[in-house]
């Protein structure tokens, strides 16, 4: 619930509803919410674009990063990502970094992007702040916020059961 979370109010959605502090406000803010994603969508203020891609990598000599090749062929380093390893202290337990999940060269590996954003948002939300609505502005941006995230998430599913193949028994299964 797009309100809900941009408030940071702790109770889950619908609970929040029939909260008596603060349900009455969290429906409204619902409702005004709903029926301004309808605008969006039939006025068509708002798109979501992303793109994909999956290109032929592998971790790095020292293991520290991932190489991304120009072709297939492995012979051209394209590009080189340089992997964070994890940060938090822990007793007894390995650091990983992302490029302890991509093979080794000499083995046939890829890696997998993507980008996702909401075109419109910023003009809708300067719209609404030309007309000294501060409320809308905010809630347009929250929806955007939003709508960017879920899409995301399609997109890496997508990604994961159906461009790569590698979740493909994820496909038909509910995520939780």
């Amino acid at each position: 619930m797009t309100g809900v979370q941009t408030c940071a109010l702790p109770i889950c959605y619908p609970k929040i509803f029939d909260d008596e502090h603060v349900g009455k406000e969290a429906k409204d803010l619902f409702d005004n919410a709903q029926e301004m994603l309808m605008e969006i969508v039939a006025q068509k203020t708002m798109r979501l674009k992303g793109v994909v891609g999956i290109f032929p990598a592998n971790r790095s000599d020292d293991g520290e990063d991932v190489e991304v090749w120009t072709d297939q062929c492995r012979t051209e380093v394209k590009a080189t990502f340089c992997m964070l390893r994890q940060q938090a202290e822990k007793d007894n337990e390995p650091y990983y970094s992302q490029a302890d999940f991509v093979a080794p060269k000499g083995h046939a590996d890829h890696i997998g992007m993507f980008a996702v954003s909401c075109f419109g948002a910023e003009e809708l939300a300067a719209k609404y702040e030309s007309d000294n609505d501060d409320y809308k502005k905010i809630m347009a941006q929250a929806l955007a916020d939003r709508l960017v995230e879920a899409f995301a998430e399609a997109v890496h599913k997508d990604m994961r059961t159906k461009t790569s193949g590698y979740a493909a028994e994820e496909i038909g299964r509910a995520h939780v």
